[in-house]
C-alpha cells in the first residue's frame, strides 16, 4: 500500500501532477517503480483518502456511511465518503477544493499564498509550517483573531460544498490541526451558520504518523469538541462513534431506527469489535421475506449498509404498486436522499425500477419479466400446477401449494376457479403465520415432533391470532400436530380468515418421505363445507399422488 500526498490516477496507480496545484512529487508511477521488488499487486491512492478510510473503519465515523473528510496539516485535503466509499472524480483522482479568502479588499487568494504572506509556509516548498501557525493563533490579539476568521471561514467552504452535493451525516476534521481547540471552534461556528442544516463536526481520532497516513491499530481517546463548545476547553471523546447534535440547529438529529421500513422487526443482534477497538454493532431486519443487515456505531440506531440498502430499497418498492415518492422511501428505510437516489439509479439502469408520473418510482418490467419467468420455470410450479388445475376443477375453489421458511408459510403457487372465486389473503410470494393455517400445520407437524421441539420453535414470541379461532398456545399447537400425523392431513377451520376454511395434505415432490411442501384447498363455509372437504379426502390424496386420471 502506497501513501501519497499528490492526486493518483485510479485506472495506473500514477501520481498525477495538476498544473494549479501545489504537490512536491509530481508525475511518478509507483506500481512500476515496486514491481521489481514485488509479487503482489500495489495499492496506490492518497493520503488523506487512506485517512478517511481509517476513520470510517474504527475512527470516529465507524458505522457511518456518509461523511466528509477534511485533513489540515502541513498539506490540505478533503475527502467524501458515500456509501462507505471513497468518492473519485472523472479521473479517479481524490477530492481535493480549490480553497482561497478574501483579505477584506474583495480580492480572492489562493489559500497556500495566504501562509506565505502570513510568514507560516516551509521555505521554498508549499507546505504550511504548522508550528509557526499555531504560534501566531496562540497570541489572542486582535490581528490572530482576524486571521482564525479568516481561515476558518475559507475552511468551511469545503464542508459547504459537500453538504450540497453529498449530504454528509458528519464532517470529521483530522491532521495536526485538530488539536488547535480555537481553530476547531471557529471552524464550528462558521459552519453552523450554513443556510441549510448542518451536520455535526468531530476530530479524527484514528492516530496518524509524521507523514499523515493511519497508523495500524487503535489509539488512545482523543480531543472532541462539538461544535459551539467554550474556546480553548477540549473534551474527551467516547470510542465509539457517537455523532453530535449541532446545537445551532437543535431539532436536526439523525432519523431513528423508529423510520425504518414498517413492515421491518428486529430480529437479531450482535456486538462486532473492530481493529481499533470502536464497538460497531451488526443487526438484522426483515422486509417481507427478506433480511437486511444493518450496521451502526451505537446500540440504538441501526443503519442499513452496501448492497442490503439496495435491497431494502427494492423490497420497499414492492409495497407500493401505485408507486413511492424518493422524500418517502428515504424515510421508510431510514437513508439519506442521495444516497437512496443512487439505490434507485442503479435499479433504474438493471431494469428493476421505473420512475412513472409525478416522479414516483414503481418496480421495473424488467424485474417483473425475471420474476414471473423464474416462477414459471421452477421445477416445483411445473410439477404441481397440474394438480392444483385438477383440485380446482373439480371442487371450484381456491388451491395452494406451500412451504415452509421459518414461522411462516410462503405460497409457491396459487389457483382461482373461473367463475366464483374470492379475494383471500394469500397471494404467490406471499405469506402467513403457519400456525394458524393448513398448509403451515401440516409442514409443521413433520418438523416439530414433540413438545419440547415446538416450544423452542415458537420461542419468546406471543402466537398471532388473527381472528378467534385461531392456536394460540404452545400446549394447544403440540396437541394439534400431534392430531395431524395421526390422520395425515391438517385443517383450517376459519383460524386464519374468517369465513374461510381449508383442508390440507402434505406434498412429496423431492422425496417419498419427507414432504417438500403442501397442498390446501381454501373455501368459503357456507359454500364448501370443512366437512364435505374432509369426506372427500381419499379423491384429493388421489389427485395429488398422481394416481387420477386428470
Amino acid at each position: 500500500m502506497v501513501s501519497a500526498a499528490d492526486p493518483v490516477d485510479r485506472e495506473s496507480g500514477r501520481l498525477v501532477h495538476l498544473p494549479d496545484a501545489p504537490f512536491l512529487v509530481g508525475d511518478l508511477d509507483p506500481p512500476a517503480i515496486l514491481a521489481a521488488a514485488m509479487t503482489g499487486p500495489v495499492l496506490v491512492d492518497n493520503d488523506v483518502n487512506w485517512a478517511a478510510r481509517a476513520e470510517h473503519r474504527s475512527g470516529c465515523a465507524a458505522g457511518v456511511d456518509d461523511f466528509v473528510y477534511l485533513h489540515l496539516s502541513e498539506g490540505l485535503g478533503c475527502a467524501v465518503v458515500n456509501d462507505g466509499i471513497v468518492l473519485r472524480g472523472h479521473k479517479a483522482w481524490s477530492v481535493r477544493s480549490p480553497m482561497s479568502v478574501r483579505p477584506g479588499d474583495g480580492s480572492a487568494m489562493a489559500f497556500t499564498e495566504v501562509f506565505a504572506a502570513l510568514g507560516v509556509r516551509q521555505p521554498s516548498s508549499t507546505a504550511i509550517d504548522v508550528s509557526a501557525l499555531q504560534k501566531l493563533l496562540s497570541r489572542r490579539d486582535e490581528e490572530a483573531e482576524r486571521i482564525l476568521t479568516a481561515l476558518a471561514g475559507a475552511i468551511c467552504g469545503v464542508p459547504y460544498a459537500a453538504v450540497s452535493f453529498a449530504d454528509p451525516q458528519l464532517v470529521v476534521i483530522g491532521g495536526e490541526w485538530r488539536q488547535q481547540p480555537d481553530m476547531i471552534a471557529a471552524i464550528g461556528e462558521q459552519f453552523g451558520r450554513a443556510p441549510r442544516s448542518a451536520p455535526p463536526i468531530t476530530t479524527a481520532t484514528v492516530p496518524r504518523t509524521r507523514r499523515g497516513e493511519p497508523a495500524g491499530g487503535g489509539g488512545t481517546a482523543p480531543t472532541h469538541r462539538p461544535v459551539g463548545s467554550p474556546l480553548g476547553r477540549p473534551v474527551t471523546a467516547p470510542r465509539r462513534a457517537a455523532p453530535l447534535l449541532t446545537p445551532t440547529h437543535p431539532g436536526r438529529r439523525t432519523p431513528p431506527a423508529a423510520h425504518a421500513t414498517r413492515a421491518i422487526a428486529r430480529v437479531d443482534r450482535r456486538r462486532q469489535c473492530s481493529a481499533g477497538g470502536t464497538q460497531r454493532e451488526s443487526s438484522h431486519f426483515r422486509n417481507g421475506g427478506l433480511l437486511f443487515e444493518t450496521m451502526a456505531a451505537s446500540t440504538d440506531e441501526p443503519k442499513l449498509v452496501g448492497s442490503d440498502r439496495v435491497l431494502a430499497v427494492l423490497a420497499e418498492l414492492a409495497r407500493h404498486p401505485e408507486g413511492i415518492g424518493l422524500e418517502e422511501m428515504a424515510r421508510a428505510v431510514a437513508s439519506p436522499k442521495p444516497t437512496v437516489h443512487r439505490a434507485l439509479a442503479s435499479l433504474r439502469r438493471a431494469g428493476f425500477a421505473a420512475q412513472g408520473g409525478h416522479g414516483r418510482y414503481l418496480l421495473g418490467d424488467e424485474f417483473l419479466r425475471m420474476a414471473f419467468a423464474h416462477h414459471e420455470a421452477r421445477p416445483d410450479h411445473v410439477r404441481v400446477t397440474p394438480v392444483l388445475k385438477a383440485l380446482c376443477e373439480r371442487y371450484g375453489e381456491t388451491v395452494h401449494y406451500a412451504v415452509l421458511d421459518g414461522t411462516s408459510v410462503v405460497y409457491r403457487s396459487k389457483l382461482d376457479p373461473d367463475a366464483g372465486a374470492v379475494r383471500l389473503t394469500s397471494v404467490v410470494g406471499g405469506r402467513n403465520p403457519a400456525h394458524c393455517t393448513g398448509v403451515g400445520k401440516v409442514l409443521l407437524a413433520y418438523t416439530l415432533p414433540d413438545e419440547e421441539a415446538v416450544r423452542t420453535w415458537v420461542g419468546d414470541r406471543t402466537l398471532e391470532r388473527p381472528t378467534e379461532h385461531s392456536i394460540g398456545t404452545v400446549a394447544e399447537l403440540h396437541a394439534e400436530l400431534a392430531r395431524i400425523r395421526e390422520q395425515g392431513y391438517a385443517t383450517d377451520d376459519q383460524e386464519n380468515e374468517p369465513g374461510v376454511n381449508c383442508v390440507s395434505v402434505p406434498a412429496y415432490l423431492n422425496s417419498p418421505t419427507a414432504p417438500s411442501g403442501a397442498i390446501s384447498i381454501s373455501g368459503l363455509t357456507y359454500r364448501t363445507p370443512l366437512a364435505k372437504l374432509v369426506a372427500d379426502l381419499p379423491a384429493i390424496r388421489s389427485i395429488v399422488s398422481g394416481n387420477a386420471a386428470v
